[in-house]
């Protein structure tokens, strides 16, 4: 079997990654098909791999539409760390959009932190995120009804 292109995966990931302002759900083909001028079923065509080679019109206009590179979606010679840090990128990019993340960061920015200090507050989030998580999974047992 072939070895697939990235273009199906990369651009559903851009699907699931770059959201719509102040909402929480993926675009939809339509409204992305609306932003660029190509047809929604093409997109849909894209996205499933039953079309694999698009103009580079068309790649020039998803990427522009979802703030990365053309490379991004065709270029086969880009490794594993260069797709991560794009992609990593992009998740930085969707987290900001929520104002308290934002708060945070810029509150960590602006005291001018060490790296030990900086350290010390990302280890706090993670225990919170514990808690958060075993307080959860306790909601979900006392509903349930189990021990």
């Amino acid at each position: 079997m072939a070895e697939s292109k990235p273009l199906t995966a990369r651009l559903n990931y851009l699907f699931a990654t770059v959201r719509p302002a102040d909402e929480e759900r993926e675009f939809t083909n339509s409204e992305v098909a609306a932003e660029t001028g190509v047809s929604a079923s093409y997109i849909g065509y894209l996205r499933k791999g039953v079309r694999d080679n698009p103009s580079v019109d068309t790649v020039q206009a998803l990427a522009r539409f979802f703030g990365v590179r053309p490379s991004y979606l065709v270029d086969d010679e880009l490794d594993e760390a260069q797709v991560a840090e794009i992609e990593a990128q992009l998740r930085l990019v969707r987290a900001l959009r929520n104002p308290a993340i934002k708060r945070l960061a810029m509150r960590a920015a602006e005291a001018d932190l060490s790296p030990t200090a900086l350290d010390t507050i990302t280890a706090m989030i993670d225990e919170v995120r514990k808690l958060e998580q075993a307080s959860a999974r306790n909601r979900g047992r006392r509903q349930t009804g189990s021990p």
